[in-house]
């Protein structure tokens, strides 16, 4: 009966790692303060550059306006939630590669209405997986850092963090 258990429990996997590259952003919606108006936050948009200090520009992109939005990687999706944590919140892939190959190593996103934007480069996301005998090979965080306007950001200890864009 131990043997039965053991194999059950070994062939039950969830990792829950479907998004453990992302970085998470949200815009500070204290419009008192150093945050940003729902309609300036409408009108960000994100340029994405293929070296990883934002000078060789790969493409400009808005918003999508419907959701879920298309299933390619050329949008850029701000969620709307008023009165929810997750509001203004938006997720971007370290290092991702689009679907014509190209490899995304940096972002700048641009909010015109406020005429600020924020410098997203030098990141560095290394997953590894597990070797343990029941893990599965899931993937865990070995380092998740990024640079934010020249200023580092170390996600190692939180790496769920949102990181708070202001004015």
């Amino acid at each position: 009966m131990g043997g039965l258990s053991l194999l059950a429990l070994s062939s039950c996997c969830d990792c829950f790692d479907e998004s453990i590259d992302h970085l998470r952003f949200k815009f500070d919606a204290d419009s008192l303060g150093q945050g940003f108006r729902q309609e300036e936050v409408r009108g960000a948009y994100l340029i994405r550059y293929t070296d990883s200090k934002a000078t060789h520009l790969l493409d400009t992109v808005r918003q999508s306006r419907r959701y879920p939005p298309a299933s390619d990687s050329s949008y850029f999706q701000v969620i709307y939630i008023p009165g929810a944590f997750i509001n203004y919140s938006f997720r971007l892939v370290g290092n991702v590669s689009t679907p014509s190959g190209e490899t995304i190593r940096s972002y700048r996103v641009v909010v015109p209405a406020a005429g600020v934007s924020h410098a997203i480069t030098d990141i560095d996301v290394v997953t590894r997986s597990s070797n343990l005998p029941l893990s599965c090979g899931c993937q865990s965080i070995k380092h998740k850092s990024f640079l934010l306007n020249g200023e580092k950001v170390d996600l190692k200890q939180d790496e769920s963090r949102e990181t708070v864009l202001s004015r």
